[in-house]
């Protein structure tokens, strides 16, 4: 637009001739910061679990870099050891290409973007819709929409230990546009739940390192306390027990993010200083954190990343 107007008014172009080149300079540098400022802005939004997200990201930032650094190069003069040296011009990859071609080819910027918007033609709007959501592909966000809701509970009524009113909330706010606004739905529902229908969540959860007759772990999610020898997880169930002796509730941490066995111990002790409200507002977040995980299970084959690192949704069924 810019550049529109400057060849409409000559005179206005004869002005900015006048501005000093370093002036000109900061201003071009002020402006590129503030386009990077806003597609970093722009990625924060983006929905990551998503593969095909991710391969655009990742596509178009390497054939940007890899065109802006095979640039041609002019011929140029080096000091050695006080004697200049004549380099010859070298060809880039811009000289390599025929006529047009040397157009995307011609700046990083302009190749990252038409990699960009071709991949995303090619993922978003060819072949079949939707994101996979669940099922190794079997079960795609177009599906999740026209779900009934029983259909619904029955998919993912696992992220929140099949209570219901969770489940029921973040159904109401179908159609979903993408995972991220999925994931979205549940968090909200969660967080502004009544504080009877809150404890009622919190009550549902296990006792942390609580086992099943068969001594199996009755949450997928403390596994990792399996690590632990006998007399390690009896301190944890002492604390657990503790717990809930004294608030009533159980003592709900996100055992993913649990390092340490000991951080784990003074954690909870020292929790037991906090009043009821503030521990239920800490093992909402925690449940929070919990969830976020299992819809990462849940829609593993969405984000070959995170398939790498968990398993599939179907093990918290088989655990349970």
């Amino acid at each position: 637009m810019i550049m529109m107007v400057l060849g409409v008014l000559p005179k206005t172009a004869k002005i900015v001739e006048s501005i000093p080149a370093p002036v000109l300079g900061g201003a071009a540098m002020t402006l590129f910061a503030t386009v990077t400022v806003v597609g970093i802005q722009t990625l924060g939004k983006v929905d990551f679990n998503d593969h095909r997200n991710l391969i655009i990201a990742s596509t178009s930032l390497a054939m940007g870099m890899y065109v802006q650094f095979s640039q041609s190069s002019g011929p140029a003069t080096v000091l050695d050891h006080g004697r200049g040296i004549a380099v010859p011009a070298l060809p880039g990859i811009d000289q390599a290409v025929p006529g047009l071609l040397q157009i995307p080819f011609s700046t990083g910027i302009t190749m990252g973007a038409i990699t960009a918007i071709v991949l995303n033609l090619l993922f978003f709007h060819t072949g079949s819709r939707g994101v996979a959501v669940a099922g190794g592909g079997a079960i795609r966000l177009a599906q999740v929409n026209e779900m009934t809701l029983e259909q619904f509970r029955r998919t993912f009524g696992g992220l929140v230990q099949d209570v219901h009113w969770v489940v029921d909330r973040a159904y109401r706010q179908r159609p979903f546009a993408d995972a991220h606004d999925l994931r979205s739905a549940f968090q909200e529902a969660m967080l502004t739940g009544s504080d009877e229908e809150q404890l009622e969540l919190i009550g549902s959860f296990p006792d942390l390192g609580a086992e099943d007759e068969a001594g199996e772990m009755v949450a997928v999610d403390h596994t990792i306390l399996q690590t632990l020898d006998e007399a390690e997880l009896n301190n944890v169930v002492s604390l657990a027990t503790a717990y809930r002796e004294h608030f009533g509730f159980p003592l709900v941490v996100c055992a993913r993010e649990t390092e340490r066995y000991e951080r784990l111990l003074r954690s909870g002790w020292s929790r037991m200083e906090n009043s009821a409200t503030s521990e239920r507002s800490f093992a909402l977040i925690e449940i929070a954190k919990i969830a976020n995980y299992r819809f990462d299970d849940l829609v593993a084959d969405a984000n070959p990343i995170t398939a790498a690192r968990f398993g599939r949704f179907e093990d918290f069924h088989a655990t349970r």
